[in-house]
């Protein structure tokens, strides 16, 4: 959908917008309880971390995706469809805050954002925090609220992921050689 938009297309307009509306309507019905953005993740009224690996994973990329485009959308969108994309991104954009990694005890990875699966499991990394940042930008360019301190540990999370050894972004801040040409650009 997004490549549609980018090169023009415009939900219930011209060619492609009968499908755009479809596949917008899609995405907004994939929307759980607890704002996520998913097909399949965690059900309920708060995010729980506790399911399977895989499709914690992919939920966390499906919610960050989602989200961006439905501010993407936004603007572009008529008036009642436009309102339940408005509710929608402000559930998600709670969501998105809430799976935020920032408590003081993990310092390297505070700021960041992880899959959704094990609350044990704390750490964070650069490819799903770059998709998180991207949609909260959006967001901020659509007019919705995002907390600037939210941005900045974000954005401190995403330096730190820099590796001076490599001169380049790796994966996460761990340690070791995960450096690639995808996190370079997440990082920069």
């Amino acid at each position: 959908m997004m490549a549609f938009v980018a090169h023009g297309h415009v939900p219930g307009d011209g060619q492609y917008g009968p499908r755009l509306e479809q596949a917008t309507d899609f995405v907004l019905s994939c929307q759980k309880e607890n704002g996520l953005i998913t097909l399949i993740g965690p059900e309920g009224a708060r995010i729980t971390r506790q399911m399977d690996h895989e499709i914690g994973t992919c939920a966390a990329y499906n919610h960050a995706i989602s989200s961006l485009l439905l501010c993407e959308l936004y603007g572009m969108s008529h008036e009642d469809r436009a309102r339940r994309i408005q509710a929608a991104i402000n559930k998600s954009l709670a969501a998105t805050l809430e799976m935020q990694r920032w408590p003081k005890d993990m310092l390297q990875d505070a700021g960041g954002w992880r899959y959704i699966d094990n609350d044990s499991v704390r750490d964070s990394d650069l490819s799903v925090t770059g998709w998180q940042l991207m949609f909260l930008r959006s967001a901020r360019n659509a007019g919705f609220e995002v907390p600037k301190d939210r941005i900045d540990d974000a954005v401190e999370y995403v330096r730190r992921c820099f590796a001076k050894e490599y001169n380049s972004f790796e994966y996460a801040t761990s340690g070791g050689d995960d450096r690639s040409r995808g996190m370079a650009g997440a990082g920069i």
